[in-house]
């Protein structure tokens, strides 16, 4: 039998456009991203086997609506490039365990057009056994005003051989540049050039392994602005 939790949160998800299964069942459940234009927009879903037995389960995306020149990519443990719309691997939920690494990302490209992705998790055993989850992106020129002062931009996005990294903000003491790979592993770090209120820098991705990484600045100890990027050879 279904705990009340369960069930509640099933409503809630079958109001919000969302669904349940056989044997999954969605929690933590933000399907709602507002953000800057020009900077990805996330949603997020933890999934749980609600059955006695573990599974296996892949997922799927369908953009619904979206703007020329968008992206979109997710993560389902792996992250997976621009154009995927199938997950290639699969991802083993134990019986009443719950799979919280799936993030969807939309990348507005600077367009202001509302989007929405559908997401659908499935067990790879059972076809009809199966959730959907459809995420809401509402890029907003409001949201530039929050970022324009203490900015951190990446490009390209994906990166192959080459990222710039372009940061600015009133003044800049005692701070350093790192770059993080998924595993939360340091994999390159720079000083930067006291009192300047803004820098280019050009790393070398040549060497990293495709996947997504975070780009993080720190500003006298205190972490300022972390921005998330991929490398796609």
């Amino acid at each position: 039998m279904k705990s009340i939790y369960t069930i509640l949160v099933s409503l809630f998800l079958l109001i919000n456009g969302n669904s349940f299964g056989q044997s999954l069942a969605f929690t933590d459940v933000l399907n709602n991203a507002w953000g800057a234009p020009n900077y990805d927009l996330t949603v997020h879903a933890y999934i749980i086997n609600t059955s006695s037995s573990s599974i296996r389960i892949k997922m799927r995306s369908e953009v619904l609506d979206s703007a020329v020149g968008s992206q979109n990519y997710f993560c389902l443990s792996l992250c997976y490039a621009p154009g995927t719309t199938e997950s290639p691997d699969f991802e083993q939920i134990e019986a009443g365990d719950t799979l919280k690494s799936f993030k969807g990302y939309y990348r507005p490209n600077g367009a202001l057009d509302a989007a929405s992705i559908k997401y659908t998790f499935f067990n790879i055993n059972n076809l009809t056994d199966s959730i959907q989850l459809t995420g809401h992106f509402s890029p907003s020129p409001a949201a530039i005003k929050t970022v324009e002062n203490n900015r951190l931009q990446l490009f390209p996005n994906p990166a192959d051989g080459v990222l710039q990294v372009n940061y600015m903000q009133k003044r800049i003491e005692n701070s350093s540049i790192f770059i993080y790979n998924s595993l939360g592993q340091r994999i390159y770090s720079e000083k930067l050039a006291d009192n300047s209120s803004n820098f280019n820098i050009y790393i070398n991705t040549s060497n990293f392994i495709n996947g997504v990484y975070f780009c993080s600045i720190s500003e006298g100890g205190k972490l300022m602005r972390t921005e998330r990027f991929m490398v796609v050879h």
